[in-house]
């Protein structure tokens, strides 16, 4: 958990862009005085933006003689995808129901795919196969990790006061 917390705390500075000051410090060092990095080693932080590289979530860019690491649209999708993750965790339920329904063409199969298997990692249940319902508030964090991905033009999100004959949801939900 500490780890997966480091990576979420450094693709969120690297989201505010990440100045790289050649002889003044070093890009660890910038983070933990700018940023409020929590407290890893010089050499896990290196290997942790190399790791960032190879997954294509961070590149290095230079503007006016500067350098910067920046977010991907794959490191942006992570980014949003790691803060979704951490708003599920909020569990208290406000007695509305959050109903994602989409309509993904059959050439976007991938990205069908893709959707169906964050919602279940979501922990929302299936409805029908485009319609997916979950109890607890995401609706911000899941609309920028849609947006980012191409997907919310596909979607419909409703929040609902009243689902019919929802006891079987609200037992597997543990309401």
């Amino acid at each position: 958990m500490k780890q997966s917390k480091f990576t979420t705390s450094l693709l969120e500075i690297i989201n505010n862009t990440l100045e790289l000051l050649p002889g003044l410090e070093t890009p660890y060092q910038h983070a933990r005085r700018l940023r409020g990095l929590p407290p890893v080693s010089h050499r896990h932080f290196q290997r942790t933006i190399s790791r960032f590289q190879k997954q294509g979530w961070i590149k290095k860019r230079e503007v006016n003689q500067k350098y910067f690491y920046e977010l991907t649209k794959r490191g942006k999708i992570e980014l949003l995808w790691r803060k979704l993750k951490t708003d599920k965790t909020q569990k208290k339920w406000d007695k509305k129901w959050r109903i994602l329904i989409f309509d993904i063409p059959e050439k976007e199969k991938k990205l069908r795919d893709f959707l169906r298997e964050k919602l279940k990692s979501l922990e929302f249940v299936k409805l029908q196969e485009s319609v997916w319902i979950y109890p607890f508030k995401v609706e911000s964090s899941l609309k920028g990790f849609l947006q980012e991905t191409g997907i919310w033009r596909h979607t419909c999100f409703l929040v609902a006061d009243v689902v019919e004959n929802d006891s079987a949801l609200r037992k597997h939900f543990c309401l």
